[in-house]
């Protein structure tokens, strides 16, 4: 298994697969899914084979990727023209897409098989792409360069950040001002892009093309991305994880050719690991869902112990402000007074003589009150007999 030939062999055995697999990423991210890939790899690979002869082979590789982002594209509209937002509509949409794209690379081929070498015109492109520097093909150097790209796309652009929001919820991303319909058209035009790199990378392998080369490529991607960890649900994922998972899924093909397991066997194998990559995906959303609806309570009750607070802190303002009111009342008289000394200062003399004649009136009511009471004293000490 660590042999230099059977790791140069793994490696070979990528393929197509990564490309199909990092396009499928930004549909899954998206929200969605797409089962017209093989249906795309497979036409843009017969289309690719047949046009090296009359345009050669930049020109057929030109047209062959052109054929799969227009053919991608032609997926988005049809999918925004009929209201399809959900993984379960789109799911169907695209299986009919993906037969009506073979049924067109049958009737363009006439079912047979088409091979590259037997082109008059020179294919060292496609030969280049097939061979190695060192232990590591130049196949798989091309699409780290893509890897990379795409990542940066992912995280780095409003372009890219908008089909990871389109994932999260469609909702609020047209609340937010973004074009879900053309957002939606992107993702499936660069879907079909890597689609069509894909079937550049298989012809480049294996010299031959049929309409039918790309089937089952659609549910190795799918398990690829899920078992990168990107979540089906969308709005969660990366490309570099999903090439993680291109290399489990491959080494895990190769542990079954070394261990001799028949074709069925194998089949039976990944998917049980679909199966399962998509059940611990579900676990780990329902942990974290209910870990964040723990930390919402907490915060729900942080919030009413604040709101408690701030109502007894008001009932304190109020009692102060009522305070506040009164000295404001009495400051005020205050002022009304001194106000009316200022305007005229003989009220001053007024005031002060006012006062007096209070007092002197307060004086005489006094001495009135304890003459009566002397009075009443000595008439009782006049009555009193020794």
């Amino acid at each position: 298994f660590i042999s230099a030939s059977n790791l140069t062999n793994v490696l070979r055995q990528l393929g197509a697969l990564p490309f199909v697999a990092l396009g499928m990423t930004f549909v899954i991210i998206g929200g969605f899914i797409d089962l017209s890939v093989p249906g795309i790899l497979s036409l843009t690979a017969v289309v690719a084979v047949t046009l090296v002869d009359p345009l050669g082979q930049v020109g057929a590789i030109v047209v062959a990727l052109l054929l799969g982002a227009a053919l991608g594209y032609l997926n988005g509209v049809v999918l925004t023209g009929s209201g399809a937002m959900t993984q379960a509509e789109v799911l169907f949409i695209t299986y009919g897409m993906s037969s009506v794209f073979m049924a067109i690379g049958l009737l363009f081929t006439n079912a047979e098989t088409l091979r590259l070498m037997r082109s008059t015109k020179p294919i060292t492109i496609f030969e280049t792409l097939s061979s190695t520097v060192g232990i590591v093909p130049v196949i798989v150097i091309v699409f780290v360069v893509l890897l990379v790209v795409m990542h940066i796309f992912l995280n780095k652009t409003l372009a890219g950040r908008s089909v990871t929001l389109l994932g999260g919820n469609k909702d609020a991303a047209y609340l937010c001002g973004f074009n879900t319909k053309r957002a939606m058209r992107m993702i499936y035009s660069i879907n079909g892009l890597f689609a069509a790199m894909g079937a550049i990378a298989l012809v480049s392998r294996v010299t031959t093309a049929t309409a039918t080369c790309g089937t089952g490529y659609e549910t190795n991607a799918i398990l690829c991305v899920v078992v990168g960890g990107t979540s089906l649900k969308g709005g969660k994922g990366s490309v570099l994880r999903t090439m993680l998972g291109v290399i489990l899924i491959t080494l895990l093909g190769n542990c079954m050719n070394l261990l001799g397991l028949s074709t069925y066997m194998q089949s039976i194998m990944r998917g049980a690991v679909l199966v399962i990559a998509i059940f611990f995906g579900l676990f780990a959303s329902i942990v974290a869902s209910q870990a964040r609806i723990t930390q919402l309570s907490g915060e729900i009750d942080d919030a009413k112990s604040e709101l408690t607070n701030a109502q007894s802190y008001n009932d304190y303002l109020s009692t102060t402000m009522d305070q506040i009111t009164n000295s404001t009342s009495v400051q005020q008289e205050a002022e009304d007074r001194l106000g009316l000394v200022k305007m005229d200062p003989s009220q001053v003399t007024y005031v002060r003589l006012e006062d007096e004649s209070v007092i002197e009136r307060a004086a005489g009511t006094a001495d009135k009150f304890f003459a009566g009471i002397k009075t009443a004293a000595l008439s009782l000490l006049g009555s009193f007999d020794p």
